[in-house]
């Protein structure tokens, strides 16, 4: 029987995919699977009644052809793994498809086939384990807080340490922050800016569906731009925050931080020639405004004081 390895780069999941057939054998996981899930996935091949505990799932199908087998870490329900076992069909077909054309397949090909299964097991697993605890990072020069989903409802993941009442007020009741549609248009005139001005993005997460926002305080912020930055670390953000990596979710904030602060700077950097400027204008025209004022009274003086 021959046998083949496939190494996925995925770091959302473990997973140990099998496809068993009479002279042929596919074994598929992601690049580091743990020695629990692989002795797991061992014990479970040779003895399919084997049981599985809160942490190691398996879903196993046959077709006309082939035996599949699933194994991953994480928590699902009842429901949802009935789900899991629909998805593992509709995978399989394509799988059979990819792997019986006698050519090796490539590993984008196989991950993008198995992509609806590994979602959907990403989907199960957080929906299943619930975020409970706030990770606080120190001072950085910017004051903000990261809402989404949490327990049973929504509430605060992450904040700075300086985050205060304004703001956690805000992240309780986005709806009385302004967000602009477009562009600040009041950023060019002088003295309007205000530190503790609340700005919010929201972005989703299109994976798994869930909806996060991000409130800051700064003088000035680019929503458009911050949007775009705050979507695109999401998927990671999540993967963070679910395993508790507190190290990894301030690296993965740390150029959305601090684009947020070079922005305000940036504005403040702004504000202070602008300001420098119009000292400069009013200066002269004030002066050239008292000059004026001098010769009109002068000349009021010789004509009719003087006659």
């Amino acid at each position: 029987m021959s046998q083949e390895a496939i190494r996925l780069p995925v770091e959302d999941i473990q997973f140990i995919l099998t496809r068993e057939g009479e002279n042929e054998s596919t074994w598929i996981s992601n690049e580091t699977p743990s020695d629990d899930l692989e002795s797991f996935a061992k014990k479970s091949l040779y003895d399919k009644s084997w049981a599985t505990n809160s942490d190691l799932q398996k879903v196993m199908i046959s077709n006309d052809c082939f035996d599949y087998s699933f194994f991953w870490v994480g928590k699902c329900s009842r429901d949802q793994l009935e789900k899991i076992e629909q998805s593992l069909r509709k995978v399989s077909k394509q799988l059979d498809r990819k792997l019986s054309t006698g050519y090796p397949p490539s590993a984008s090909l196989i991950e993008h086939a198995i992509s609806p299964l590994l979602a959907d097991c990403v989907i199960a697993d957080r929906s299943t384990r619930k975020l409970h605890s706030i990770v606080v990072m120190q001072e950085g020069g910017l004051p903000f807080v990261i809402v989404g989903p949490k327990g049973e409802g929504t509430g605060i993941l992450v904040r700075s340490s300086d985050a205060d009442y304004l703001l956690l007020g805000s992240a309780a009741r986005p709806d009385k922050v302004d967000k602009p549609r477009y562009r600040q248009m009041f950023h060019l005139i002088p003295w309007t800016g205000n530190r503790n001005r609340v700005f919010k993005v929201e972005s989703k997460n299109r994976r798994t569906d869930a909806s996060y926002r991000l409130l800051w305080k700064a003088s000035y912020g680019d929503h458009f731009a911050v949007e775009k930055d705050f979507e695109r670390i999401l998927p990671e953000l999540e993967s963070a925050l679910f395993s508790e990596d507190y190290a990894k979710i301030e690296w993965i904030l740390t150029p959305v931080l601090t684009s947020c602060i070079l922005q305000g700077q940036n504005y403040e950097a702004r504000s202070a020639e602008r300001r420098a400027f119009v000292l400069v204008y009013w200066v002269i025209v004030l002066g050239v405004a008292a000059a004026l004022a001098f010769k009109f009274a002068d000349l009021l003086i010789n004509r009719y004081l003087f006659r």
